[in-house]
Parts: C-alpha cells; sequence; structure tokens
C-alpha cells in the first residue's frame, strides 16, 4: 500500500494530460486509477481485517480526520438547500476524493523514511514542471497549453512575451504550484548528503524566482517574500514575543469577525472604505467585492454555506458586488462560503494547530531532520494564505489536496515521535525509581 501511496502523490502532479486514459467522453488521469484502486483494494482488505489497516484508526491520527470528515459530511448535506445540483455533484466529487487522499497518505506513510520519499517524490515532480515551463519560455512550444491565436501570436513575436503554462490551464495555478516546491528545495538543499540533489535543489530556488516573475502572479509573489520574512522571524525573535504576537492577531481578528458581523453600519462602513480604497477599479476591486459577496452569501444562509461547488453559482447569478469572474479566488473564503461556518472554525483549528506543532518541533527537537523540515514547512503554512489567493479555485486543484496530506502525514509523524520521546523519558524515570534488587530480579 506504501508503494501504491507514493504512486498516487506522485501521478496528481501529471494532471489529465500526462499518461492519462481516454475512455471517449473524457479523459481519465493516473491519479484518479490510482485513487480509485487504492480505494477498492483498501475496500478489500478492511472486509478481510487485514493488519494493515489497524494503524489507521489510532486515536492520536484522527483529530485531522475528523475535520476533514466533517467538511465532507458539510458538504453532503448541502444538497438540501443548494442552488444547482449539477455544480454541487462537481464539488461532492473534488471534496470526496481529496478527503480520501488525505486519509489514505496519513495513514501508511508512517516513518521518517516514509515522509523523506513523499518528499523528494513532490520535490521531483515539481521540478519536472519548472523545467517544462523554462523549455515553453525558450522554445515557444507548448505541448499541453491552449492558447488563443492573439496570445500564440504575442509568444512568437518575442521570447520575453511568453509566459510557462505547463499543463495547467491557467498561469495562477501553475505558479502557485511552482511556489509550492520552495519548502521541500531548501530541506534538500540543507540536509541532502547528495551533490546532484543540491544542485537540483539551488536550480529549484532560482528557477521558482524566474517563474514567478514570469508569470506574474501577485499571490505568490508576495507569499513567496512572506516564505522569507517568516523564516527571519523564527531565527530572531524569540518564543514569547512570537506567543504575545499569535495571541494578540488571534484576538484582534475574533473580535472583528464578531464586529463585522454584529452591525450592519460597520459593515457599511468597511465596504465604503474599501471601494474608496480601490476606486480605480481593476482586478483588486473584483477580488475585494469576490470576499465581501462571500461574507453576504454566508449571513443570507444563516452561516451553513452556499452548499458545495456552488459558489460560483452565485458569483455568478446572484452578485451584490460587481465581480469579473465566477470564482472567489481565496482558499479560506472558498471553504467559508461553500462550506459554512462551523467547517471553517474547525478548519482553522486545525491550521492553527498544524502551526504550533511545527513551530514547536523546530524549536525543541533534536533530529536535525525534522528540526529543519519543519522550519520550512511552517513559513510555506505561513505563506500559503497568501499563496491561495492566486488561484480562481483552489478546492478543484487536485495537487493541493494531495500536498496538505504530506504535511500532515509528516505533522503526524513528529507527534508520534513526540509521544515515543516522551514516553522513553518517562520509563527511564520510572526506572531509576526502582530498587537495584527488583531490577535483578526481573533479569
Amino acid at each position: 500500500m506504501k508503494k501504491l501511496t507514493y504512486l498516487l502523490v506522485a501521478s496528481v502532479f501529471l494532471g489529465a494530460h500526462i499518461l492519462a486514459i481516454d475512455i471517449g467522453i473524457a479523459k481519465v488521469s493516473m491519479y484518479r486509477i490510482m485513487l480509485f484502486t487504492i480505494f477498492g483494494l483498501g475496500t478489500l482488505l478492511m472486509f478481510q481485517n487485514h493488519s494493515i489497516l489497524e494503524s489507521t484508526f489510532q486515536r492520536q491520527r484522527l483529530q485531522y480526520r475528523f475535520i476533514y470528515l466533517f467538511w465532507l459530511f458539510s458538504a453532503v448535506i448541502s444538497i438540501l438547500w443548494v442552488s444547482d445540483i449539477s455544480r454541487w455533484v462537481n464539488g461532492i466529487f473534488f471534496v470526496g476524493c481529496g478527503v480520501f487522499s488525505i486519509f489514505i497518505i496519513s495513514s501508511f506513510a508512517k516513518t521518517e523514511s516514509d515522509i523523506k520519499r513523499l518528499f523528494l517524490i513532490v520535490f521531483l515532480m515539481i521540478v519536472l514542471h519548472q523545467l517544462i515551463g523554462i523549455y515553453e519560455i525558450a522554445t515557444n512550444h507548448y505541448m499541453w497549453a491552449r492558447l488563443s491565436s492573439n496570445r500564440a501570436a504575442q509568444f512568437a513575436s518575442s521570447w520575453r512575451r511568453r509566459l510557462p503554462y505547463s499543463t495547467f490551464a491557467n498561469i495562477n495555478d501553475y505558479s502557485t504550484v511552482i511556489f509550492a516546491i520552495i519548502p521541500f528545495s531548501c530541506i534538500f538543499f540543507k540536509l541532502s548528503k547528495s551533490n546532484w540533489l543540491k544542485l537540483t535543489s539551488i536550480f529549484s530556488i532560482l528557477a521558482t524566482i524566474l517563474l514567478l516573475y514570469r508569470t506574474g502572479s501577485r499571490g505568490n509573489q508576495l507569499a513567496f517574500i512572506v516564505f522569507i520574512l517568516t523564516i527571519v522571524c523564527l531565527k530572531v525573535l524569540n518564543r514569547r514575543v512570537i506567543t504575545y504576537l499569535v495571541y494578540a492577531t488571534l484576538t484582534l481578528s475574533s473580535v472583528g469577525i464578531i464586529v463585522f458581523f454584529a452591525f450592519s453600519s460597520v459593515r457599511q462602513a468597511i465596504y465604503g472604505e474599501l471601494q474608496a480604497f480601490i476606486s480605480h477599479g481593476g482586478s483588486n476591486l473584483y477580488r475585494i467585492n469576490m470576499i465581501i459577496n462571500g461574507f453576504i452569501y454566508v449571513i443570507k444562509h444563516f452561516g451553513l454555506g452556499v452548499g458545495a461547488g456552488n459558489v460560483e453559482h452565485w458569483l455568478t447569478h446572484y452578485p451584490v458586488l460587481e465581480v469579473d469572474a465566477p470564482n472567489i479566488h481565496n482558499w479560506f473564503m472558498d471553504i467559508l462560503t461553500g462550506y459554512g461556518l462551523i467547517t471553517f472554525i474547525l478548519y482553522i483549528i486545525m491550521y492553527i494547530y498544524i502551526l504550533r506543532q511545527l513551530y514547536v518541533s523546530h524549536k525543541y527537537s533534536k533530529n536535525p531532520f525534522v528540526k529543519t523540515a519543519s522550519l520550512y514547512l511552517f513559513a510555506y503554512v505561513v505563506s500559503f494564505i497568501f499563496s491561495s489567493l492566486s488561484s480562481a479555485s483552489n478546492i478543484i486543484i487536485e495537487w493541493q489536496w494531495v500536498y496538505w496530506g504530506v504535511i500532515i502525514a509528516y505533522v503526524q509523524y513528529t507527534e508520534t515521535a513526540e509521544s515515543n520521546i516522551i514516553s522513553e523519558k518517562c520509563m527511564n524515570q520510572d526506572s531509576t525509581k526502582i530498587p537495584n534488587k527488583t531490577i535483578h530480579s526481573l533479569y
């Protein structure tokens, strides 16, 4: 099952173009084939009460699964109030596949060697996309991108105007996956004993800077800056200062959200200030309008959300404020608007807990791999808040679900390693209290 899990992680980065099977009405990607294969095999093993599935239901590993299961549950029951059933089916499919992928990865990747293999797979697959992007810029040969005639003519006129797409339909989606390699590039550069892997890490960092510049994705460019600043802060600031800053931010955010929802006059004042601030129009105005529309939809649906896959339907047919696209362009607002306040709160709690665990692992672990990996993954999880602003709809991006499955598997590994160390310390302390005669009698 572990090998199938590795193949699942690798295949998701191939998209629906590379090694996909054409069944006439559509192309079935290798990722979905692997997902259904593992589901079928897992079901068979479950009926056989196979020992390989016993660790799947360890209590320590259920905290993340409960939140994702609740997310899936809220998506399913939203059929009771959704406006567009076909979009609901589409939403259920992507959330269901994503949740199941996280279950698989977090269940079968349990040791340090498992985690390192997953990191390497993700790293190499994104390097492949970097190479494809650089090849497209250099040669003007696009194997998978569907360019309009105007865009093709523009690219042919000068290499300086060419943009990388790889297997992605949207350049912001490509930019998001390119940025996602940064933590793994840093991890392998610092820890790898292999010269070729170190050189590949250096190449990937330089390629990320180049490609982020060429794509012009402001969200991912900002995320890259936040990633660097986060690492600097972790190296400079002490734990007490960071704790105060986190608590102050959470307190102010909580008060702000309560005031926003409790007083309509405050909401109107904020809307007016935002409109005045970006009165020049353009994409910034539309992005703000999307978020405001999302809050309005949540209020109209009494905190339950508009339902799985129905955010696009509401932005298309019932926009309170003008928007230029039917997508909300925000991972967190997609969760809040589509799946409701409770799901959103649970997800934020999990998000904060992941950050806490990564921070603690970086600060106090004596394992060089854990200490280093936790630092760069912590910086990525913080910067993802800004990276997730780039893509139109993150929920339907399959590789992001798998990517977060890898992060959750790593966090679970650090929790297990931490609990084992504590258990060993307790056993050693208990053994020192046992009289010498008792110890000899045990042998």
